[in-house]
């Protein structure tokens, strides 16, 4: 009999149509080589939010696929007015007159007239292959940053659907930031440095500052300086001389995301951190203060009269009033969902996680799902949760970056009874029974929870490379290892014998090794993947934002489709109904995808 926690209604979500329209490249990369058919069932697009931008005391703020806008004329309770919905991620927006433009990650580049900001309408969509990172409008022109270049339009100011081309600059890295000062053009690109184009000689290198090793994201001008970043030190470049200078360093591993300055004073966002420092002269600047969000990322603001709209991933958009710098004062939230890290079906429930907590959906109808009625659990900080045997394990983050840790619960009354410290920070776990198995960067730890005593550490075995996912198929462990952070990660496969321990290990490099390794390496035309899910005689696989599915036949399996998401697959799960598999996605930014998938008889 299936278990019903709880009650809850559930209102039809409409998804939109722009979806199928503009979004040829998804439907496109559906192979349906067996005659099955994916049918894309339902979507919440909230995630993260990475931008604001501010027009009127309008706010336009990007989470994941969507953009909220809210009315700010009450600075301390904003009023939601509107959202517009994307099939791709939002990365940057930028406003001109009354046009929002819009970077849009794997989906290209859209303009909205924002003339009514209640009913914003869509005037362009333009499609690349490159991903875009970044936008800026200036004098008639539009530039775009993508991964590698710097695309340059001419605007049409009398039919501004009207843009062409000029220029394409090729670059080092992803354009993060743009900005403009006189004749010359500042690009910062994250693995790239600083490029400086001279706007009026075709778009010529002036100077490219780039440290190996050190990222750079910030970019603000102050009296004939360009503020940027090194890593974490910040630098000032005086534009007539292009000469620059180191001028502080901020501590600890961390990133700097961007600069912010008004009334001679600068503002730093450093990951969760918010520093103030007075500039006394363009390479001088002295401290003043700090306010920050725990365990959060604060990725981009603007000013606006005398507040500072701020962006954070899990937060949303926070308000600081700065008329008293040192102070920093904060006036009020726009909540955004955060980066989904995790989807499990049970029975009749859908359980979503990500950082903030869990949240429960009823799934008995397969109704559509409104985010706006559900049931939630607080737990800072979650990364994933797995269910075994009527136990919930969550595995969550300590705010201030230590150790991982999980928590047993038991169900349905969600009690927690048991608990686990890690040495370091865990990324994935599975449960089989009453076996816990959890990784960090170099290693694998297997426990036994048996609720009659408290977990005990059974053994751990040492990996030289770095670990992100772990899996099972079958009686073995895959674990997805990265030799370098920068390059494709091997498969380690560990056979395990009936009580769980490991009597095998394997490296899944260059050999086949059937049958999952032989279609790993030939079909996917890689040697790994991120997650796999064995259901019936159909076994998913993911890599990036593609998922397979193949038929287990004998000891072989037979791919039967794949389908390109909008982001990177970061867990899923799965139900079965009479009409077809039901498959629910949590993608790294964009949300919550549901699709529906028929096999042909």
């Amino acid at each position: 009999m299936a278990r019903n926690y709880f009650k809850i209604t559930f209102f039809l979500l409409v998804v939109s149509f722009l979806f199928f329209a503009s979004c040829h490249a998804f439907a496109d990369s559906i192979t349906d080589s067996g005659g099955s058919d994916f049918e894309i069932f339902d979507s919440l697009p909230f995630g993260p939010s990475r931008c604001v931008v501010v027009k009127d005391e309008i706010v336009f703020m990007g989470a994941g696929g969507v953009i909220l806008v809210y009315d700010t004329k009450n600075i301390s309770a904003p009023e939601k007015k509107a959202e517009i919905r994307i099939p791709g991620i939002i990365m940057k927006m930028a406003i001109s007159r009354n046009l929002l433009y819009i970077a849009a990650g794997n989906d290209g580049m859209y303009v909205y007239d924002i003339k009514d900001s209640i009913s914003p309408k869509r005037i362009l969509h333009l499609s690349f292959v490159k991903w875009c990172s970044s936008i800026s409008v200036s004098g008639g022109l539009l530039f775009l940053g993508q991964e590698g270049s710097l695309r340059v339009f001419k605007i049409n100011t009398t039919n501004p659907v009207d843009i062409s081309l000029i220029k394409e600059i090729s670059i080092q890295g992803q354009v993060e930031n743009i900005l403009f000062e006189g004749d010359m053009i500042f690009a910062s690109c994250r693995s790239g440095g600083l490029y400086v184009f001279n706007l009026k000689d075709d778009f010529k290198t002036l100077r490219h500052i780039f440290m190996q090793g050190k990222t750079t994201y910030a970019l603000a001008d102050f009296q004939g300086h360009i503020y940027f970043n090194l890593g974490s030190t910040i630098c000032a470049l005086d534009t007539k001389r292009l000469t620059y200078k180191k001028i502080l360093s901020l501590s600890g591993p961390k990133k700097i995301y961007q600069i912010l300055i008004k009334n001679n004073y600068a503002y730093i966002y450093f990951d969760e951190l918010i520093y103030v420092f007075q500039i006394k002269t363009p390479f001088s600047l002295k401290y003043k203060g700090k306010n920050s969000l725990p365990g959060d990322h604060i990725r981009q603001g603007v000013m606006y009269k005398n507040y500072m709209y701020t962006s954070a991933e899990d937060a949303g958009t926070v308000i600081f009033d700065v008329s008293v710098p040192e102070k920093l004062a904060l006036k009020s939230k726009i909540e955004a969902s955060g980066e989904i890290s995790g989807v499990i079906v049970d029975n009749n429930n859908l359980l979503v996680s990500d950082y903030k907590g869990l949240s429960i959906y009823n799934i008995t109808d397969p109704l559509k799902l409104e985010s706006s009625d559900k049931v939630f659990i607080k737990y800072p900080g979650i990364t994933k949760a797995r269910i075994s045997q009527n136990r919930m394990f969550i595995l969550y983050e300590s705010p201030d970056y230590g150790p991982s840790y999980v928590d047993i619960l038991e169900m349905p009354e969600f009690k927690k009874t048991q608990s686990i410290k890690f040495p370091g920070e865990t990324y994935d776990i599975q449960v089989r029974g009453n076996k816990l198995f959890a990784i960090d960067a170099h290693h694998l730890y297997v426990y036994d929870t048996n609720s009659k005593q408290s977990p005990k550490l059974e053994y751990s075995v040492s990996v030289p490379g770095f670990l992100r996912y772990i899996n099972f198929y079958q009686n073995t462990l895959f674990i997805t290892e990265y030799n370098s952070l920068d390059s494709d990660p091997d498969m380690l496969a560990f056979s395990l014998d009936t009580n769980g321990r490991v009597i095998k290990k394997r490296l899944i490099s260059h050999a086949k090794i059937n049958p999952l390794g032989e279609y790993v390496q030939g079909i996917l035309n890689t040697n790994y993947f991120d997650k796999l899910l064995e259901y019936g005689p159909y076994t998913y696989v993911t890599k990036n934002r593609m998922l397979y599915v193949f038929l287990k036949k004998s000891n072989d399996l037979e791919l039967l489709d794949s389908v390109l998401l909008p982001d990177t697959i970061r867990d899923f799960s799965i139900k079965q109904r009479q009409n077809g598999m039901y498959l629910y996605l949590a993608l790294e930014d964009a949300g919550l995808y549901v699709f529906k998938y028929v096999v042909a008889q």
